[in-house]
């Protein structure tokens, strides 16, 4: 069932793509179609040292594949979900995924600051949605 988009609806979307951009983004730099530009993004945001730095970790990777592409996965589920209304076990998966994925980010945090002492605020920035997602759902701004 397609859905009216409310505010809530709107605020997933705009965190989904905000998110898709961030795994986008890592995807061209791992891949080498772009570099880590301040003409890009500032360095004061992400230096071109701390993208490659991160990428190249075994952080950067979950069951072998690479987390940007899980990213890019979740966002553009996220997105796409907005413009239903899945309930029942659908809804449950979707929340359930989503905290994991906020779980994933508590962990990769950790990583950051205190395994590989490097601050990627990309990375944090990435991380903080994925709980402005999971906190949305929680607290019923689904649906």
């Amino acid at each position: 069932m397609i859905v009216n988009i409310g505010i809530e609806k709107l605020l997933l979307q705009l965190l989904s793509i905000a998110g898709f951009l961030i795994s986008l983004y890592f995807a061209f730099v791992y891949h080498g179609l772009a570099r880590a530009s301040e003409k890009l993004i500032p360095a004061n945001v992400c230096s071109a040292k701390t993208c490659h730095s991160v990428l190249e970790t075994k952080f950067a990777k979950a069951f072998k594949i690479p987390n940007f592409y899980l990213g890019l996965v979740y966002y553009y589920i996220v997105f796409v979900s907005t413009f239903y209304n899945p309930e029942g076990m659908i809804l449950w998966g979707f929340l359930i995924v989503s905290w994991l994925a906020v779980l994933f980010s508590a962990y990769l945090f950790y990583a950051l600051v205190f395994k590989l002492k490097t601050r990627c605020n990309l990375c944090f920035a990435a991380q903080m949605i994925n709980l402005g997602i999971g906190m949305m759902l929680v607290l019923g701004f689904y649906g």
